[in-house]
């Protein structure tokens, strides 16, 4: 609400399936794409049609370096880690954290505590 109050557009963009998704966004009414498939490049060129935005100026925030940190930079978008915010993952989320965590060692990269 206090993204779209100052102006911004938002969407949720999700490898989730639909049904994990819809009930969320609708919740906090916001348009969304599920089964996005990042990093692939499609997901971020369909999240920028939605935002009506070119990818130089929308910024993805999400909680993995691949996913979510790769896909945007390798698409032009801006990007933010964020840390995780618990609970049961995808077994694949596990495996991605494994595979960043050395990467994000390597580039210096923290998560905020």
């Amino acid at each position: 609400d206090d993204c779209r109050a100052r102006g911004f557009a938002v969407c949720i963009c999700s490898n989730n399936h639909a049904p994990r998704v819809r009930p969320v966004a609708e919740a906090l009414g916001m348009d969304y794409i599920a089964d996005a498939g990042k990093p692939a490049s499609a997901a971020y060129r369909r999240a920028c049609r939605l935002l009506n935005a070119a990818p130089e100026c929308v910024a993805a925030v999400g909680d993995q370096l691949l996913p979510d940190v790769f896909g945007a930079k390798r698409n032009g978008l801006r990007a933010v880690l964020v840390n995780p915010i618990g609970g049961r993952e995808f077994v694949g989320t596990y495996v991605n954290r494994a595979l960043e965590r050395p990467v994000m060692r390597l580039m210096g990269v923290r998560r905020a505590r």
